[in-house]
């Protein structure tokens, strides 16, 4: 993740518009004994995400960033097989992978400077 984010970080912030957007989970922000080494994975990725951002408002200098970093945070992701294979289960605060497609293309609509170093929930927060 380090060394892809970057290999695009100059390229981002020449296209005017560029977005680094993490999937993240939930759980990253109160982890339990059982998914402690996942949850630390996930919260040192966040971190990253959140030092790109930093510089992409660095860069940006007295105007708006010209790329954004931010993180979309899920409970965990669902799609239509998954609910095929089991149709009594409810999947509560799971996303829909549809959603999490739809919220990524729309951090293109909204102006670099309310996307970037931003943790976007498309979940309930716990």
């Amino acid at each position: 993740m380090q060394h892809t984010s970057l290999a695009f970080e100059g390229p981002l912030v020449r296209s005017g518009n560029g977005r680094y957007l993490l999937v993240s989970a939930a759980g990253a922000g109160k982890p339990t004994a059982g998914n402690a080494a996942y949850a630390a994975s996930k919260a040192a990725a966040e971190a990253w995400t959140l030092a790109l951002a930093d510089a992409f408002r660095k860069a940006g200098g007295e105007g708006p960033p010209q790329a954004a970093a931010a993180i979309l945070v899920v409970k965990a992701l669902v799609h239509d097989q998954m609910r095929a294979d089991r149709p009594k289960a409810k999947f509560a605060g799971f996303t829909d992978v549809t959603d999490l497609a739809e919220a990524v293309a729309g951090t293109w609509s909204e102006p670099t400077e309310e996307v970037n170093g931003q943790r976007l929930w498309l979940t309930p927060k716990p």
